[in-house]
């Protein structure tokens, strides 16, 4: 038996090995998209409050392998939720967005009250990620449909072996 009988009657050729690859890429972006609208679903229940920038700064941190050099925000917020005080520190690329002293909007875990956020996520990379999954999996059907017709005996490749 040849190589090319043996591969024409596996049922596993290039066609399955790249819709299979294609599949498998598509699994984390499936989870990513689980993962995000189940975050996004969650924070739509946490409560709004009212926040203190303690602190606001800008450094510019260079980047020791490329030489570029970029300005970074870091913040210190305060709040108090369900009677506790809390406070969270964070980084931003860019100029500072808040002044010390200002007055922000934060949304926080009333199950969790030191769990905070500056904003609400969104279903939007929720979506994104179910969008590329499915455009994965929608590219891998033309593979799947290949990889068929050449197990099955149709087609130009298999008409090509029983010549042969």
């Amino acid at each position: 038996m040849t190589d090319l009988e043996k591969t024409a009657t596996s049922g596993f050729n290039g066609g399955t090995a790249v819709a299979l690859l294609l599949v498998i890429m598509s699994l984390p972006l499936a989870g990513l998209g689980v993962y995000s609208s189940r975050r996004s679903e969650e924070m739509q229940s946490w409560k709004e409050g009212k926040a203190l920038v303690s602190s606001a700064s800008v450094s510019k941190i260079r980047d020791s392998k490329s030489g570029m050099s970029e300005n970074f925000s870091f913040y210190t917020i305060e709040y108090e939720a369900e009677g506790k005080s809390h406070k969270f520190s964070f980084r931003e690329g860019g100029t500072l967005r808040w002044q010390k002293g200002a007055e922000v909007e934060i949304f926080y875990d009333p199950n969790d009250p030191a769990k905070a956020s500056l904003e609400r996520e969104t279903m939007t990379v929720a979506y994104i990620m179910y969008g590329l999954c499915f455009l994965l999996l929608l590219i891998s059907l033309p593979f799947w449909w290949l990889s068929w017709t050449w197990w099955s005996g149709e087609g130009e490749a298999a008409e090509a072996l029983k010549e042969s």
